[in-house]
């Protein structure tokens, strides 16, 4: 334990601290400092909450760069709205067709975009008489947007209004929970829309990519 810092998490005031233990692809480290408290071990290390998160959304996918960079927060964010739709969306696909299985990534994938940059990405799909993929993603180029495709369809992108409260760009009375239900309401119809425009897809096939 080092004892010159106190803990990284706002109001904790022991300095019985030690260093987050997340190292990314380019051998960068964390560098923060917290408590047994506020320290979590993931995969064998001890990591600030931030970064374990990041690992949850990754699990054990490490790509050839190494894991992500200390300072993406794009598969957390992808992780984070996929878990908070999935229920929904579930519900939704269940609906479209006789469904012989609704099966969703335990992790977020790394992929590529159009453009061959870096895309971070979690999906579900549904496989029986009709077969769709609802993914949420998250380009390492703009990565406050979270992007919603439908079937490889892109049917929905914007910027969370909690990134937007967090970095300042959230109008001054604004109701956080109404900017959030809207902003998840929003991402529901577009999926609805979604799947009841596209043609039923044969079953098997998958038409997005990990």
């Amino acid at each position: 334990m080092t004892m010159d810092r106190i803990c990284s998490h706002e109001g904790c005031a022991r300095d019985d601290t030690a260093f987050c233990q997340y190292i990314d692809g380019r051998g960068k480290e964390c560098r923060t400092q917290w408590c047994p408290k506020h320290l979590q071990s993931m995969h064998g290390a001890d990591v600030c909450r931030r970064h374990a998160g990041l690992l949850r959304a990754v699990g054990a996918q490490v790509s050839e760069t190494g894991l992500p960079l200390v300072d993406n927060r794009a598969p957390s964010l992808v992780n984070w709205v996929f878990r908070d739709i999935e229920f929904a969306v579930r519900a939704l696909l269940a609906t479209d067709g006789n469904v012989d299985e609704v099966a969703a990534d335990t992790t977020v994938h790394l992929s590529t975009n159009g453009s061959g940059g870096v895309l971070w990405q979690q999906s579900l799909a549904i496989h029986g008489t009709a077969s769709h993929r609802v993914t949420v993603a998250v380009d390492d180029a703009t990565p406050t947007l979270v992007s919603i495709h439908v079937d490889n369809v892109g049917v929905f992108q914007e910027e969370p209004p909690w990134i937007a409260r967090r970095l300042g760009r959230a109008p001054s009375d604004s109701d956080p929970y109404a900017d959030d239900t809207r902003f998840y309401g929003t991402i529901r119809m577009r999926i609805a829309d979604g799947l009841s425009a596209g043609a039923p897809k044969p079953a098997g096939k998958r038409t997005a990519s990990r």
